[in-house]
């Protein structure tokens, strides 16, 4: 398959291979070049897909948001802030921020050579623009998200424009809808060819409607979203819902937009490394491991609760590894008809992964006594704590075990994402009806469990929305963004709720996780106040 392929470096753009960068390589093309032709302004634009694609950016944010959320955790890494730990100079707070702007910066940059430029062709002009429109829009959004109000920048930087104060977050989200509609009008609705992959007015549309959509203006967002329902769009679920998260089936049908990865030194994503142990890799470092909240969110396939009450009781074995044994089986038998997505995301416990050099590895426990078992136990870090895995964006069979990068896709947004949304602003807007049971249903059936019951409140509809999020985008760093705008990750909510203990595979406790009312908020890092003294400081972080 066709991929496009991004890079970036200071002073320069290069195109790679393969993707639609593989029409003329270039060594290096300076700035003053880079909008006098066809060619040489699509580069351009390349590069700053590439910018989002970094590490330090989009691409490398989603493993932490998930490792804050209520979906999984991280044992060493992201700890302190689960743990309330964290200060105004926090160095995650720092690097989102910077990360998000060296965006805005490259964009404006693109949108003020862009506008009124006759050595392109008009068309592709108001595309690019488009692109850089919704670029500069998706990094504002999370600007808006995690910090509030930030100084909004619409034009190439001016040394002045260091010292400028915040700007209202209405203002921000203000500023996010208008570059999403301009990037609508200019998009296309499909792409071919060597551009599959590039940003489409589907993409827009999508991010219009969650923007909406967290702001509770639930009408406007149900009449962004409803337009993908239908033609000219041609959004589905993808049957394989473990599929989707591999490189074979990459841009298929509910891809509404990913960031594009090859197997490639800084050209790949990193998941494998950070949600996969060594037996995946020999840099996997499990990062990130999936909650007790996640793995029993899922049902039998019947929708009946997977209950954890019945799990083998640790206190009753003299000898751990006669309890992991029957604690082995219990996983093995509970989730046999689980709800796909609890396989699709998760290397339940007792189940099996190809790994390195085609190996298979199951997941057993304790480790050290099954690791040169017939089939050897997957080797998890941190595997004295944890014993569930992510099994989504997880390269399995890979030869190559040194490498640093993954060729699988990070998936941004999906028309999953879509349906869900749309049935939540329905909801809201109007109550329990048919057209948002009929979203929520698709998510179900493709996922194997019995359709929900009918005649539900509003309430319990909304609930039933939220569990059905964590269920289908568990690992995706969605459900941080979730329990914000939902006011409930400051409460005990056992499910939604960022305030309570931690739980391992065992059901024992793990540590405090801590969510305040301050948290809401990332501060503005000290780091940016000390250089600049027009801006102020979030509540609760000074």
């Amino acid at each position: 398959m066709k991929k496009l392929v991004y890079f970036l470096l200071v002073g320069m753009l290069t195109a790679c291979q393969d993707g639609f960068l593989d029409r003329q390589p270039y060594d290096s093309l300076s700035s003053e070049n880079a909008w006098i032709s066809d060619d040489n302004a699509t580069i351009a634009i390349n590069g700053i897909y590439n910018a989002m694609n970094s590490d330090d950016n989009l691409a490398g944010y989603f493993y932490i948001f998930t490792n804050i959320g209520p979906d999984g955790y991280g044992y060493f890494r992201d700890e302190s802030i689960q743990r309330g730990l964290s200060t105004n100079r926090t160095g995650l707070y720092l690097n989102t921020y910077k990360g998000l702007y060296r965006v805005i910066k490259y964009t404006n940059d693109a949108i003020a050579n862009l506008t009124d430029n006759t050595h392109l062709t008009p068309e592709l002009a108001s595309q690019l623009l488009g692109e850089a429109k919704f670029m500069r829009g998706l990094s504002y959004f999370y600007l808006w998200q995690l910090y509030g109000g930030v100084i909004i920048l619409d034009q190439p930087l001016d040394p002045a424009d260091t010292y400028l104060p915040r700007n209202s977050a209405e203002e921000v989200r203000d500023f996010v809808i208008a570059d999403f509609q301009d990037a609508i009008e200019r998009l296309p609705v499909v792409r071919t060819g060597g551009d599959i992959g590039r940003i489409t007015k589907g993409a827009a549309i999508t991010m219009l409607g969650k923007t909406y959509l967290y702001s509770e203006q639930w009408s406007e967002a149900a009449a962004q979203l409803k337009q993908l329902l239908s033609p000219p769009y041609a959004y589905g679920l993808f049957a394989d819902y473990a599929g989707l998260f591999t490189d074979q089936h990459e841009n298929n049908e509910e891809i509404v937009f990913s960031l594009q990865s090859v197997m490639q030194n800084n050209l790949g994503s990193y998941y494998d490394r950070w949600y996969g142990g060594r037996s995946i890799r020999s840099y996997g470092e499990s990062f990130s491991q999936p909650s007790w909240t996640t793995v029993f969110s899922y049902t039998h396939q019947d929708g009946s609760p997977i209950d954890p009450a019945g799990m083998p009781a640790e206190a009753d074995y003299a000898d751990e590894v006669a309890y992991g044994a029957d604690l082995i089986d219990w996983y093995v038998n509970e989730f046999a008809d689980a709800d796909v997505r609890a396989h699709g995301n998760i290397i339940i416990p007792g189940y099996t992964i190809v790994g390195n050099e085609n190996l298979t590895y199951k997941v057993n426990w304790p480790y050290t006594a099954h690791a040169n078992d017939e089939i050897p136990a997957y080797r998890i870090e941190f595997s004295s704590y944890a014993l569930f895995s992510w099994r989504k964006m997880i390269m399995t069979g890979d030869a190559n075990t040194l490498r640093s990068d993954s060729p699988i896709d990070v998936p941004l947004i999906r028309f999953a994402d879509v349906l869900l949304m749309y049935a939540e602003a329905v909801n809201e807007a109007g109550g329990p009806v048919n057209e948002a049971y009929q979203a929520v249903q698709r998510i179900r059936e493709r996922a194997g469990v019995a359709p929900l019951e009918g005649n539900l409140g509003k309430e319990q509809l909304r609930q039933a929305i939220r569990l059905e999020r964590l269920k289908e985008f568990a690992g995706e760093g969605q459900l941080f963004f979730d329990v914000r705008r939902w006011r409930t990750a400051h409460t005990g909510d056992p499910i939604f709720g960022l305030n309570g203990m931690l739980l391992d595979f065992r059901g024992q406790p793990l540590y405090q996780r801590v969510f305040t009312e301050k948290d809401y908020l990332w501060p503005i890092p000290q780091q940016e106040i000390d250089i600049n003294n027009s801006l102020t400081q979030n509540p609760g972080w000074e």
